[in-house]
């Protein structure tokens, strides 16, 4: 079998109610946040794929888990849901692909906006507001 598979399963079962990884996945949300890492040497918490530098969250809509993943994860597993700013599901590939490209876009945009007016010694704004989730 597929060792990402197998190990998306593994990781997400667990941290779901269901005990089907197709209804599992089912559970879990995009939340519109975005982490950016400027060292590239974090994994995937779902598929535990290397060397990523960006995550994006996905809540569980049942018990308020988290998880910290690569968007291929969102992409791949059409059940995560992802929600347009209006609260309505985006379903159409290309369109998800928008919408975690622009997510990550407006992260980026707002880390270099965060370093070109912090003070000295002041700490940057790492975390986007969240889209519309419900």
């Amino acid at each position: 079998m597929n060792h990402w598979l197998d190990t998306s399963k593994r990781n997400l079962v667990p941290l779901s109610k269901s005990i089907s990884f197709t209804e599992a996945l089912r559970e879990w949300l995009f939340t519109g946040n975005v982490y950016d890492y400027d060292d590239g040497d974090i994994e995937c918490e779902l598929c535990e794929h290397p060397d990523l530098s960006h995550h994006f969250e996905i809540r569980n809509t049942l018990n308020d888990n988290r998880l910290l993943v690569g968007s291929s994860c969102i992409l791949k597993f059409s059940e995560i849901t992802i929600r347009d700013a209006l609260g309505q599901e985006v379903t159409d590939l290309d369109e998800r692909k928008f919408y975690l490209e622009d997510a990550l876009q407006k992260k980026l945009a707002c880390k270099t906006a965060c370093k070109t007016f912090q003070g000295p010694g002041e700490r940057s704004v790492e975390k986007f507001p969240p889209q519309v989730v419900q």
